[in-house]
């Protein structure tokens, strides 16, 4: 089954935090263009608070991918949740011993 969606887990020796976050929330259509409209937005304003590297690269991000190629893939993700259940996005331990994962 697909469960809650996308599960972010931070594992430490004195902290373990999991959060769950609805997969349609970050990958259905109307959350991607909301997205979408909020990163143009800001671009649009090139405000000051905003490092000029992260502008630098949404405008790249822009130019390089068509916003419909963005549709087809969050589509494509929802589709392979749907028919494989879960799925490890991000798995990683720091030298500590700090352990980050992502599944969807």
């Amino acid at each position: 089954g697909s469960g809650c969606g996308m599960k972010i887990q931070v594992r430490s020796d004195d902290r373990n935090v999991t959060i769950p976050i609805p997969t349609g929330m970050i990958f259905g259509r109307p959350s991607v263009w909301a997205g979408m409209k909020i990163a143009k937005t800001m671009l649009r304003s090139k405000d000051k608070h905003i490092p000029e590297n992260a502008l630098n690269q949404m405008e790249a991000f822009f130019v390089i991918v068509p916003e419909e190629s963005v549709y087809i893939l969050c589509d494509e993700i929802m589709r392979i949740k749907r028919k494989y259940g879960k799925w490890t996005l991000l798995e990683a331990e720091s030298e500590d011993g700090d352990q980050v994962k992502i599944t969807l």
